[in-house]
């Protein structure tokens, strides 16, 4: 859904988009593959170097966001920041795609 929803903010919304999920979980699975654990400190690191660089932080609200360690980080961190924070659901990226 991750990769759906991003694809959909760049041809729908002409977002420039950052997605840590579809940009690092790949990478952790061939880690992970290798014996090869990055602890999330760092991964939260990773993240951090390319949010700076972001204007905004727009939440998938997929099963588990509101629990996600990672998403509470990014959040806050684009509070701190002073930039804006903002959902969106399948169901409006499913409605867009289906109007179309």
């Amino acid at each position: 859904m991750s990769a759906i929803a991003a694809a959909w903010l760049i041809v729908r919304r002409n977002k420039i988009v950052y997605s840590p999920i579809t940009s690092s979980h790949p990478v952790n699975l061939v880690m992970i593959e290798s014996k090869v654990e990055m602890p999330t400190e760092l991964w939260l690191k990773y993240d951090e170097a390319f949010m700076q660089n972001c204007s905004e932080c727009i939440v998938l609200k997929i099963e588990g966001w509101d629990i996600s360690t990672g998403v509470k980080f990014e959040m806050e961190f684009f509070k701190q920041a002073g930039k804006p924070v903002s959902f969106l659901t399948p169901n409006e990226i499913f409605t867009d795609l289906i109007l179309c």
